[in-house]
Order: structure tokens, then sequence, then C-alpha cells
């Protein structure tokens, strides 16, 4: 769950799902949970605000196999401030940026 969400505090539910997606892409990409409670009282949680998440991914000897574009990806979606967090159409964009030319690919149907 979102920071705001575990911290019982007003949210925006768009943006606690732009958290959620962060951290299943986040598990997808290292085999393992960010943390297991978003809480500043959780010391990996604690610690994640403090370095960030480029800091978490090298330590975790991880930046060898996960791009820039997506650690920045991974940056936005976790941002402690829900309201630094992006938007669907913000991410969209995002990821055409970071893809490459995303639409670029062929249709598989």
């Amino acid at each position: 769950m979102a920071p705001e969400v575990v911290n019982q505090e007003a949210y925006d539910a768009y943006a606690a799902d732009m958290w959620s997606l962060g951290i299943m892409l986040f598990i997808m990409l290292t085999g393992s949970p960010l943390t297991s409670n978003a809480s500043r009282d959780n010391k990996p949680f604690a610690a994640f605000c403090e370095l960030g998440v480029a800091k978490v991914i090298d330590s975790w000897g991880l930046s060898d196999r996960i791009s820039v574009e997506t650690v920045v990806l991974l940056d936005t979606l976790l941002s402690v401030n829900p309201a630094e967090r992006p938007t669907s159409t913000e991410l969209l964009e995002l990821l055409e940026v970071a893809g490459d030319g995303i639409n670029s690919r062929p249709a598989i149907v």
C-alpha cells in the first residue's frame, strides 16, 4: 500500500494506484518487494526514502540489469509524495519516451 494509505491519511486513489504499479514493476524486475510496509517506522522503507530507488537497486547489485530509463520510471512511480507521481496520461508519455518508440512495435494480432 502507498505510504499515505499505510499512514491512514487522506489520499488520491489514482496516485496510490501509481505507487502500487511501481511496487509491482519493482518486484517483477528484482524478484523481491521493496519493503513489507511503506511506513517510516519500517527501516527498509526509511532507507528507501533516504536513498531513493537508484541507490537501492545499486546496493542490491542490480544496476547493470535495470536500465537508467526504468530506474527513472520507478523513481517517478515510487515518489513518497503522491503529488509527484504521474497520472495515467503522464505515465503513457513517460513510457513512449523511455520505450524508445513503444508504439513502433508491430501488433501481435
